[in-house]
């Protein structure tokens, strides 16, 4: 069910991300994933105004402002599409956390980053919150929102002296983010 459907979901009080959420007749593609948020007002993607640095081989946690109010538990799904082929439902692209009823605050979810994720390039990210509890990337569920994204990977470098001169992210060590297009 949902194949061939783009993400859709029926708008209801109470299941949320970020502060606001809005109507739409259809999807609103561009290249920046900001269709939605050019078409009118409220601008409801708004789950997110920065992302961290998403580092391959490391596990990065996002802080999501969410609201369940509707007495039932909910499901927070983030999709990501670290090898940049289009699809964001191969092989560790998904990450559920449980949102149970009675939330309104930022919950944390946390994303590990595959080592071979594309670096660099943007990447598509969704989000998407809804009571269904087998939610995939496309498709219509019966509740909640969902919210699109361009994220990047980064490769980092950093240097090699003993520790003692700071050297590790633990202790905010220097490092730059490798362009790959330098390389």
């Amino acid at each position: 069910a949902g194949e061939g459907v783009g993400p859709c979901h029926t708008v209801v009080a109470g299941l949320k991300i970020g502060a606001t959420v809005d109507f739409e007749a259809d999807g609103q593609p561009n290249g920046t994933a900001t269709g939605d948020d050019a078409a009118g007002t409220p601008d409801d993607e708004d789950g997110f105004t920065t992302f961290p640095d998403f580092v391959p081989g490391t596990t990065v946690t996002l802080s999501v402002f969410v609201m369940n109010m509707r007495g039932t538990p909910a499901y927070l799904y983030g999709f990501f599409d670290w090898n940049k082929n289009g699809i964001l439902d191969d092989v560790n692209e998904t990450v559920v956390v449980p949102v149970p009823t009675g939330t309104s605050a930022n919950i944390p979810m946390n994303v590990p980053v595959p080592a071979g994720a594309v670096v660099g390039m943007d990447l598509g990210a969704r989000f998407r919150i809804s009571t269904n509890d087998d939610l995939g990337p496309t498709g219509c569920a019966e509740d909640g929102e969902v919210e699109d994204y361009l994220i990047q990977a980064v490769a980092r470098d950093y240097g090699d002296l003993p520790e003692s001169y700071g050297t590790t992210s633990g202790n905010n060590g220097p490092s730059h983010i490798v362009n790959p297009n330098l390389i």
